[in-house]
């Protein structure tokens, strides 16, 4: 496991950091970092390694995604899933 985060968003159309999340991607706010010098998979300088990342909105593959199995809530109060990968 890397980190854990909140599970934002996997609408294509979606932006972070400016850019389109695309097919296969999902926008996760990052909550726990447990491999700091791990590489994010779609960097966005200055943010580059995970350690970075904590309390940040990061693209991830879907496909690396493992739903854990407590719901959360953000900060919106929109109902959202805590993932780890």
């Amino acid at each position: 496991m890397i980190a854990e985060g909140l599970l934002l968003s996997t609408d294509g159309e979606e932006l972070v950091d400016g850019r389109p999340l695309g097919h296969g991607a999902a926008a996760i706010k990052i909550v726990l970092v447990v491999k700091p010098e791990a590489y994010l998979w779609r960097p966005n300088p200055p943010i580059s390694l995970m350690r970075d990342a904590l309390n940040e909105t990061i693209a991830w593959p879907i496909d690396r995604l493992h739903l854990l199995d407590l719901p959360a809530t953000d900060e919106s109060t929109r109902k959202t899933h805590r993932v780890s990968f």
